[in-house]
């Protein structure tokens, strides 16, 4: 990659694939911090056009995550709703807010075993969005990790986790060996695993707020894999 004599920097954009203008992009939005950012953020060459697409959804990404039941135990999300989430409240900026206020509905929450535990406003999601923003995340992560582009065909099979179910599968990953990547403890923690037989098949957990798990299998193109789960996916929010 090469910057043009008193001109932008020309490179290959990790999320399109071509030769562009770019600049740098964080992978884990920084809507998700707090102030001030941590020296540890992860950034990778985009686009302009990359770049500019996927932080239309950093708000999105940041108050679906906060707004998950789940989030109430952590003191950072909890300061990031006080704060951000409040103000762009406040300013009708918030598009998580305004379905909330039009299409939220009760629903009764039960453990795994069947327990009633209590209810939970739930607010309708869009998930094909915030899968596309867990996805570019992922291929953020892989480049950053290996250094390799991932094929623009790969599949991404995005689950948002059952909260009964994180400290298990994040203690598993653990003790298979996962690699683990942290850029701050109490916003954002991943671990992954990448098959040695098939390229770019992978499995990663991310890890936001110590409170919610976003499962992300990576799939090439032509390989027949389904993941295995302990429940069935069900949305969230």
């Amino acid at each position: 990659m090469a910057k043009q004599q008193g001109g932008p920097k020309v490179g290959v954009c990790i999320y399109c694939g071509l030769q562009k203008e770019v600049t740098r992009e964080h992978v884990i939005p920084k809507a998700l911090f707090p102030e001030p950012l941590p020296s540890t953020m992860v950034t990778v060459d985009a686009c302009y056009e990359c770049n500019n697409s996927k932080s239309k959804d950093d708000a999105y990404v940041r108050d679906f995550l906060i707004a998950d039941v789940a989030s109430e135990a952590s003191p950072v999300a909890q300061e990031i709703w006080a704060g951000k989430f409040i103000r762009s409240v406040e300013t009708n900026r918030s598009e998580l807010a305004r379905t909330a206020v039009n299409d939220a509905s009760l629903r009764a929450v039960f453990a795994p075993g069947g327990n009633y535990v209590g209810h939970a406003y739930s607010v309708p999601t869009e998930r094909a969005r915030l899968d596309r923003s867990f996805g570019l995340m992922v291929r953020g992560l892989w480049y950053h990790i290996w250094k390799r582009l991932m094929p623009l065909d790969c599949k991404f099979d995005v689950y948002t986790m059952d909260r009964f179910f994180i400290v298990e599968a994040w203690e598993e990953m653990i003790q298979i060996g996962a690699g683990m990547g942290v850029i701050k403890p109490d916003v954002f923690a991943c671990q992954y695993l990448a098959d040695a037989d098939y390229p770019f098949l992978s499995r990663w957990l991310l890890l936001f707020y110590s409170t919610t798990i976003v499962e992300v299998y990576t799939i090439p193109q032509g390989l027949d894999f389904t993941p295995r789960r302990k429940v069935a996916p069900t949305p969230s929010g």
